[in-house]
């Protein structure tokens, strides 16, 4: 079906240029720039979707050319339309000076002893107890992908509907929101950072930790997989490979922990030639935002679209998710990684929050919650 699939004037169809969607859609309506009148930015459903819906449009973005974003928190279009701007803002920046600059404010005071040591910095003796500024490390090196990017991408924006919708819990066995993440019993981030350091999993304890930082390790036979009830065939066109959903991301209970969103799932699309630009085009800002955030958020979710292998799927009041498939496997890859999230977004934390650590070793914390980890969650106050 050409243009506007829903056959009215404010369908997604008005976005298009020249695309072909044939992709059924809910209703929804247009969502107009805030600031300088450009017209419509993006196209939001009216409320919420099924959780393979985003699969299917990830699927048809090379027809279309509208790349789907879940809208968590029921921000609607209230999400959008905030400085909006366009690729070309976004081709002007460089990911990696972004991140020095960003750097340059978060690295003075942060980093202790142990973290400066695991970035490779060396410290004079009569300096192990102060904090120092860090220079810039460099850009982590690519990872490696453990799965195809669109699939880990599809699996994990379903299973995350699932997830904040309260369905497809019962199969993981969990109870309430955020159930077996296993951040929150004593010792677990220090057991996940002993795992990294040393590159073995992490003891089985009954929480899904082991899960977290080896998902592979969490998956089991005849798992009854994502989406709706009586469209698993759907479900196998979009290439989500039921068995072994939790292969891909873990399992609901842990996304929904890692996610951390309120429910009101909507789903936005917007017109862009890449994931990471949907940011700039459709005017997404954390809390703190001005003119320039979106294109700068942009050209840094670019370079983890190369590197790591990741998505845009979802955004939140102020919370930003990408699903990745090269995730950083040792605790040494995770440092790197972590410096550039760090970089992007000061207030990153680890699944559940940190942990109380006596020498006051946040950055490690941090980064060793990253390893084997396939959702990125951001988090602006």
């Amino acid at each position: 079906m050409r243009g506007d699939p829903s056959g009215m004037g404010s369908g997604p169809g008005v976005l298009m240029d020249g695309g072909v969607l044939d992709v059924p859609l809910p209703e929804g309506h247009l969502v107009a720039a805030r600031d300088d009148g450009r017209g419509p930015v993006c196209w939001v459903t009216d409320g919420p979707v099924p959780a393979r819906l985003w699969g299917r449009l990830r699927a048809a973005h090379g027809r279309s050319g509208l790349w789907p974003v879940l809208v968590f928190d029921g921000l609607g279009d209230l999400a959008f339309g905030w400085f909006a701007s366009d690729a070309v803002a976004v081709d002007r920046l460089d990911a990696a000076a972004v991140l020095v600059r960003s750097w340059g404010g978060f690295g003075e005071g942060f980093l202790t002893r142990a973290d400066r040591r695991a970035l490779g910095l060396t410290t004079r003796w009569w300096q192990d107890w102060r904090r120092l500024p860090a220079p810039w490390p460099g850009s982590a090196p690519a990872g490696v992908p453990v799965a195809d990017p669109d699939r880990v991408a599809d699996v994990t924006a379903a299973r995350l509907v699932e997830a904040v919708t309260g369905r497809g819990r019962s199969r993981d066995g969990g109870g309430g929101r955020g159930a077996g993440a296993g951040t929150d019993r004593p010792g677990a981030l220090t057991e996940r950072t002993a795992a990294a350091a040393t590159g073995r999993p992490a003891a089985a304890t009954g929480s899904s930790t082991a899960a977290s930082v080896h998902p592979a390790a969490s998956a089991e036979e005849g798992d009854a997989g994502v989406g709706d009830e009586g469209d698993a065939g759907a479900g196998r066109k979009a290439g989500i490979d039921r068995a072994g959903d939790r292969d891909v991301t873990g399992g609901v209970e842990e996304l929904a922990a890692v996610a951390n969103v309120g429910p009101g799932v909507q789903l936005a699309l917007v017109p862009c030639a890449r994931g990471a630009d949907a940011l700039a085009v459709a005017g997404w800002i954390p809390s703190d935002g001005e003119p320039g955030v979106p294109e700068t958020l942009a050209a840094v979710v670019r370079s983890w679209e190369d590197r790591f292998g990741a998505r845009l799927i979802g955004v939140g009041g102020g919370t930003l998710l990408l699903s990745v498939a090269a995730p950083p496997v040792t605790l040494e890859q995770a440092v790197r990684v972590a410096v550039e999230h760090f970089g992007f977004c000061p207030e990153a934390e680890p699944v559940g929050g940190f942990a109380y650590d006596p020498d006051g070793s946040q950055f490690l914390q941090y980064a060793a919650d990253l390893v084997g980890r396939r959702l990125w969650r951001f988090w602006w106050d």
